[in-house]
């Protein structure tokens, strides 16, 4: 791979962006340190698409339930990505979401809208894991993946409170929560002393209460095996995918609901009509 003096060389010579070609894991130091003093890096490599490159703190942001790329889900993203000061929000539509029967847009024009979507955001990337690999999405094998091709990236995994309370259902829920750190949101219609009905956060009952009743916007919680589960009152941005999917074939306005560039490419390709 390329090294880091090569990159000072080319920079010092008037050069501002370097196109390289299959840098492979060992060049990542050299590239980072290209972007440091003002490179900007094109990796052509479908293996090392910029997605599926954490950084030493990454948060995953996964998209579940249908392209969320709406700005509420945007808004949430940047809010934790700054509180928790991460470097970088992967988003990974899935291929096919384990837990949905309702009908979506393929995933080559999902992942075309969260491209779209993120685009002004130089710390969000799309990561099109998921929708390579195939077959049902399910979080733990992302999580795997992503720790297997990058050793010690520390992983966050953003989801909604509600969502969260549904974790024992989850494929191989245990061993998910020890891989990476769960920032579990507050969402309209729910109160964060919820979660007392899993068993592991029985204990934090108090701490629970403090975040509804506004003592705290966020916390971390350690449970049995060493676990740490982020919790954090955001601002509310009550805009859902099926509320947008609803007013798309009424006829309604989506404009505010998402980025002007999502709401053309929905209607251009009359997609949710």
């Amino acid at each position: 791979g390329p090294s880091a003096a090569a990159f000072e060389s080319l920079k010092a010579r008037g050069a501002d962006l370097i196109i390289t070609v299959d840098c492979g894991a060992a060049a990542h130091e050299a590239l980072n340190a290209a972007q440091g003093i003002g490179l900007d890096i094109v990796v052509l490599d479908h293996h090392l698409m910029d997605g599926d490159m954490p950084p030493a703190r990454a948060i995953v942001n996964p998209n579940r339930a249908d392209d969320r790329s709406d700005c509420g889900h945007l808004a949430a993203a940047e809010e934790v990505r700054d509180r928790l000061k991460l470097d970088r929000v992967l988003f990974i539509p899935s291929f096919l979401p384990p837990h949905k029967d309702e009908e979506i847009p393929p995933a080559m024009q999902r992942l075309e809208m969260v491209r779209l979507a993120i685009a002004g955001n130089p710390h969000f990337k799309l990561s099109d894991i998921e929708v390579k690999r195939g077959g049902k999405s399910y979080t733990i094998d992302t999580i795997e993946a992503l720790h297997g091709n990058h050793t010690g990236a520390e992983l966050y995994f953003i989801t909604g409170l509600d969502s969260f309370l549904e974790i024992p259902t989850w494929k191989d829920w245990e061993r998910l929560l020890k891989r990476c750190c769960f920032v579990v949101l507050s969402r309209p219609g729910y109160r964060f002393a919820d979660l007392v009905k899993l068993p592991f956060l029985q204990k934090a009952e108090q701490r629970l209460g403090a975040l509804d009743r506004g003592e705290e916007t966020h916390g971390a919680v350690e449970v049995e095996g060493g676990v740490t589960i982020c919790l954090e009152d955001i601002p509310l941005y009550d805009i859902s995918s099926t509320d947008i999917r609803k007013r798309v074939r009424d006829g309604r306005t989506i404009k505010y609901h998402l980025p002007d560039s999502v709401e053309t490419y929905i209607i251009e390709n009359k997609l949710y009509a």
